[in-house]
């Protein structure tokens, strides 16, 4: 048996790093803040040395884009955001962005909210903290968003957690993982991804209150080309009637691609009609084209005591269709079946038999 809450919290992975989109600086007083690059930060856990060297010799010191694939087809399992708050790398509230899901004082570790107990709304200050300056600062709840991502080319069914707190990719990211998961059929794990940093420009507040432009490195998960390719022929042809792949030829010449484009430029469909050469004309002048030929099944009489879908399943001493068999050997079975008729009634079944027989002969005589 399981040891409730312990053992039995389903699937996992280990966590061998981190990937951030940021590193550490110092401004003029010496200070550390958080400085945005245009490529990735990866860091590996310091036991996962041959880990770190394969993902230097595929990737370089500073990617731009990594495959990727994710290790669950929950969404929520693979990532995870909300509004964080943080005192001195300790996180003291969670919310969902209506209600907290857990809210802690700093100063003396009292939880004032677990599991969303009791409910309490979301707010956007939590607390004030004196920092190690004397500096009061007010502490405010902050977007953060968590993937944890398996790379292939490390082998291993481990995982990196990459980290961002932009309010923009956690939205593009919520949106291109429903997106491929629809894509697929409600699965997610497995599919070859590609984790890029996008340049976007967005609004930013100053200070003052006015806002500004600036150019921000996002994040983008865009599923590898041939397997949209191969998903979206596949969506094609389960779109189509009988699931069939009636696609146009591609042209055979030249010439052909460019009568096609000439055709293409006319707005008014009845004078591309027009300019159309008639079907069957040669040289200019005109012969009606032949109506292809009914099959057996078009003329087969709807008022018949056997309908053609029957008569399609009886099959002579051979073993081929009655329905496929020339005139003569159908003439020879309408022989043998008269025959026996004159010794003893015939079954329904061969009945039938002879009656469809009667039917083709009259279709193809």
């Amino acid at each position: 048996m399981p040891i409730k809450g312990l053992s039995d919290r389903g699937l996992s992975f280990p966590e061998i790093g981190n990937i951030r989109k940021g590193i550490k600086a110092k401004n003029a007083s010496g200070v550390e803040y958080p400085k945005e690059v245009p490529y990735f930060v990866v860091q590996f856990d310091e036991q996962e040395e041959k880990r770190a060297a394969l993902f230097s010799s595929k990737y370089g010191s500073q990617p731009t884009e990594i495959n990727i694939l994710l290790p669950f087809n929950e969404i929520e399992r693979c990532w995870d955001c909300w509004y964080e708050a943080y005192v001195a790398g300790r996180m003291i509230a969670r919310s969902d962005g209506e209600i907290f899901l857990y809210l802690a004082d700093y100063k003396t570790g009292r939880l004032i909210v677990q599991n969303s107990e009791p409910r309490t709304p979301h707010k956007e200050v939590v607390a004030e903290y004196t920092n190690s300056r004397g500096k009061t600062e007010l502490v405010k709840m902050r977007t953060v968003g968590r993937l944890k991502i398996v790379i292939p080319e490390l082998q291993s069914l481990a995982y990196l957690t990459v980290h961002t707190g932009s309010f923009h990719d956690i939205r593009n990211i919520s949106e291109q993982l429903e997106g491929i998961k629809a894509l697929n059929g409600g699965r997610l794990a497995g599919i070859p991804l590609v984790l890029r940093r996008r340049p976007k420009k967005i609004s930013i507040p100053n200070e003052d209150g006015t806002r500004k432009r600036m150019t921000k490195w996002m994040l983008s998960i865009e599923a590898d080309p041939n397997w949209v390719k191969k998903m979206l022929t596949q969506m094609k042809h389960l779109a189509l009637p009988g699931n069939g792949l009636a696609l146009l030829p591609e042209p055979e010449n030249q010439q052909d691609a460019e009568e096609s484009e000439n055709i293409e430029e006319y707005d008014d469909p009845e004078e591309v009609e027009e300019m159309a050469e008639p079907e069957g004309s040669t040289d200019g002048e005109f012969v009606p084209a032949e109506p292809a030929p009914k099959t057996v099944k078009e003329l087969w009489p709807t008022e018949a005591k056997v309908t053609y879908e029957t008569a399609a399943t009886f099959q002579s001493r051979s073993g081929k269709k009655m329905v496929d068999l020339p005139l003569d050997e159908i003439r020879k079975i309408i022989d043998t079946r008269e025959d026996a008729r004159a010794k003893a009634p015939l079954s329904d079944n061969a009945q039938m038999q002879l009656d469809a027989c009667y039917i083709l002969v009259g279709l193809l005589s």
